[in-house]
Formats: structure tokens, C-alpha cells, sequence
């Protein structure tokens, strides 16, 4: 009975540090995913806004073009929300890295909106914000997906501690 009772406590335990050391890796696991996800709505709020811009020049009806610019702005809250909401405590990131990638999305933010803005009234205008706007895509895509690949590296690395103390990594 007393040897029952010291197994029932052990498998406890052990029950209760497999689950913690889970939760912990499905955070690191939706912290990358929630990354991707941020990067793939920039790709396709880019996309939109340089649709919009081909169809201003080639006369597509106003209302094609300003839908097109209005998904851009909604698929760039989510990514907005994504970036200004990272911890980098909670995830482990370098807060200089978080502070860099939101300066890359300001910036994104700011000619992609001057974009929108002048469409309607000067489109030569706009195409040069456009231009700035793909000067600012480039770094701000490579960051997100550089600390996505490393949210992703880390929640491998965790695991792999955790559930596989003896794996050895290749050199």
C-alpha cells in the first residue's frame, strides 16, 4: 500500500513537469506561428497595395481599388498587432531586436499609408511612395522572418532539452 501510494506520487510529479514543460513549448510553437502568420499578412498587404496601384493606372473601377487598399489596411492590423504585442521577456527575444522590428513596421506603416493617401490624387506621387514602401517591406519581412526562425529554433532546442535530455545536437 505504502509502495502504491510512492508510485501515485512520483507519477504526479512527473505528470505535472511534463505538463508545464508542454505549455511551455506550445507557447514558444504559437509564438513562431503567430510570426509567420504576421509575415505572410505583410506579403499580402503588399501585394494589395501594388495591385491597387496597377489597377489606379490602368483606370480599374474606384471601388476595385479601394477595396484593395482597405484589405491592405485591415491584413496590416493583424501584423501590427502581432509585432506590438511580442514580450520579449516572456519569449526570450532581445528587446533591442523588438525595438528594431517595430521601427521596421512604423516605417512600412508610414509610406504605406502615404501610398493610400495619394492614390486618389496624384498617382506619380503615389508610385514614389510605393517605391518607399518596397524599401521598407525588404527589412521588415527579413526580420520577422529571422525572429521566426529563431522563436521556431528555440521551441526545437526546449523540446528537445526537456523531453530529450541525452539528445546530442550534430556539430
Amino acid at each position: 500500500c505504502f509502495m502504491a501510494l510512492v508510485l501515485g506520487v512520483i507519477l504526479i510529479v512527473s505528470s505535472n513537469n511534463t505538463l508545464g514543460a508542454l505549455e511551455e513549448n506550445n507557447s514558444k510553437v504559437a509564438f513562431a506561428n503567430e510570426l509567420t502568420d504576421a509575415q505572410m499578412d505583410l506579403m499580402d498587404v503588399h501585394t494589395a497595395l501594388y495591385k491597387a496601384m496597377n489597377w489606379k493606372q490602368t483606370g480599374v473601377d474606384e471601388k476595385i481599388i479601394t477595396e484593395s487598399f482597405e484589405t491592405a489596411l485591415k491584413d496590416f492590423g493583424k501584423v501590427k498587432k502581432t509585432i506590438s504585442t511580442i514580450d520579449a521577456k516572456k519569449q526570450g527575444v532581445d528587446p533591442k531586436v523588438i525595438k528594431a522590428l517595430k521601427g521596421n513596421l512604423k516605417a512600412y506603416e508610414d509610406s504605406a499609408k502615404q501610398v493610400i493617401d495619394f492614390a486618389p490624387l496624384d498617382v506619380s506621387m503615389a508610385n514614389i511612395f510605393l517605391n518607399d514602401c518596397q524599401s521598407n517591406f525588404i527589412p521588415l519581412d527579413k526580420n520577422i522572418g529571422l525572429l521566426a526562425a529563431e522563436a521556431s529554433a528555440m521551441a526545437e532546442k526546449e523540446s528537445n532539452n526537456k523531453f530529450f535530455p541525452d539528445h546530442q545536437e550534430d556539430p
